[in-house]
């Protein structure tokens, strides 16, 4: 073979010009006694080829694979109807072995990502080997996102590929209604988990129509939605129960998606389901043993986990953090007077209270009996006093029949109280007993 001929095939032939694309696109064959004065493709000018048969290597499905090309070069060579219909015999040959080969190569890989993802314990890790899957198993996929499923409906952004997910988040959660206007191909086919395929101006045009003004300019940008030439989407399903949402994704043609890929996108999605569904499972079982169920705070468990993290992290930037340990006073009198029922509510009341007093970053626990805790990262000592004025307000507003609320704070302040979980929490717990019984907001900083 030609220097020349060779580079070409090694570096790879551009595509979406000249008869290549044409064969490919139109699935006829082309037959040149001449190519050197017939061939319009730049890309093969000067390499000497005279006669050439090109032809299109079709799977089962009638979805072109591949091409087949023989070429003279020494002599130009008219075609004749035998030699044609013997090249055509060659093409369809070559097709069934090629779709049999390829169709164990993508079974063999689906069935191995999916052993991967199986092994996979953490959500995040989970959500971007699926994605990575996607393009690796779904024939002409370059780009692939995931969208899960949250507690309250809506849709968020966990995996990318071909995009840059920190960008695609910026979106916002998309609501089920905005999934089901971009899936729009109706509510039966949603809930079976039917791959929906949108191609050329289709694509853009239907997230421009699904998503809100600010969302749908995100996704122009971080989403290309104006580049993608065809779009694969396909609701994550899990009897009838939509989990998530898989988009894959082609820029370069409009037909880069056949039969087979929708098939095996499917395939993928039915998989995804079963391992998205228990890693669910997995992380509901998981808050539930860390969660309070009276008040749905995090519970002592939770809170040393969430301790630790942050002493790591601040050890790391070298930034401070505050503990509060918080008692209620005289509590016992309000079990006493109206009874544990009404008392379990005022702690859930509590609760409610203290969440919308602290800042987003920060953290409320549940202790144990009327006892609470709450972590605030990148705290300064002289902003403590502020933050456990805030505590101890929050709760004073509150009443029990009447009764007013009181609690006693203890604030302790990393690196300046102490450098470990056991001391700081014994500095908060000191300061906080100290000053129990005191009525109003106690001073209650170091």
């Amino acid at each position: 073979m030609p220097d020349a001929i060779r580079r070409l095939l090694d570096e790879g032939i551009p595509w979406g010009h000249g008869r290549l694309h044409q064969v490919w696109r139109r699935g006829e064959p082309v037959f040149e006694a001449d190519h050197d004065t017939a061939h319009p493709d730049r890309a093969f000018a000067g390499l000497g080829l005279r006669a050439v048969a090109l032809a299109p290597v079709r799977d089962t499905d009638g979805d072109t694979i591949a091409l087949i090309e023989i070429a003279s070069l020494s002599r130009g060579h008219r075609w004749s109807d035998d030699e044609k219909r013997l090249f055509a015999a060659v093409a369809s040959t070559l097709g069934g072995v090629l779709a049999r080969a390829t169709l164990r190569q993508r079974e063999t890989e689906l069935l191995e990502v999916v052993r991967q993802m199986a092994r996979s314990d953490d959500a995040a890790d989970l959500y971007q080997r699926v994605v990575e899957a996607a393009v690796r198993v779904v024939p002409g996929a370059e780009a692939s996102s995931l969208l899960v499923r949250q507690d309250d409906g809506s849709f968020t952004f966990e995996g990318a590929v071909g995009f840059e997910l920190a960008a695609l988040r910026q979106a916002g959660d998309l609501s089920h209604t905005q999934q089901l206007t971009w899936y729009g191909q109706g509510t039966e086919d949603w809930r079976a988990g039917r791959p929906r395929l949108r191609t050329g101006t289709d694509v853009a045009r239907a997230s421009t129509v699904a998503a809100s003004a600010d969302a749908g300019a995100v996704l122009g940008d971080a989403g290309r939605t104006g580049q993608i030439q065809a779009n694969l989407c396909v609701p994550v399903a899990f009897q009838k129960d939509v989990l998530a949402v898989l988009n894959v994704d082609a820029f370069t043609r409009e037909d880069a998606f056949g039969a087979r890929s929708v098939a095996l996108a499917e395939a993928l999605a039915q998989h995804v389901a079963v391992i998205v569904r228990q890693a669910q499972d997995r992380a509901a079982l998981a808050r539930s043993a860390l969660t309070d169920p009276l008040t749905g705070l995090g519970n002592r468990e939770a809170f040393n986990q969430t301790l630790a993290r942050e002493l790591q992290r601040a050890r790391r930037h070298a930034e401070p953090f505050a503990v509060a340990m918080l008692d209620l006073d005289g509590f016992k009198q309000i079990n006493d007077a109206f009874g544990h029922e009404r008392g379990d509510r005022a702690l859930a009341t509590v609760a409610d209270a203290l969440l919308a007093a602290v800042r987003a970053s920060d953290a409320v626990f549940r202790w144990g009996g009327d006892e609470f805790a709450v972590v605030m990262p990148m705290l300064a000592p002289e902003a403590g006093e502020a933050a456990a004025d805030r505590l101890v307000a929050a709760i004073a507003a509150l009443d029990v029949q009447g009764l007013p609320l009181h609690a006693s704070v203890g604030l302790a302040n990393y690196p300046r109280d102490g450098l470990d979980a056991a001391t700081l929490l014994r500095r908060a717990d000191d300061l906080m007993y100290a000053i129990k019984g005191r009525r109003g907001p106690p001073n209650a900083t170091t």
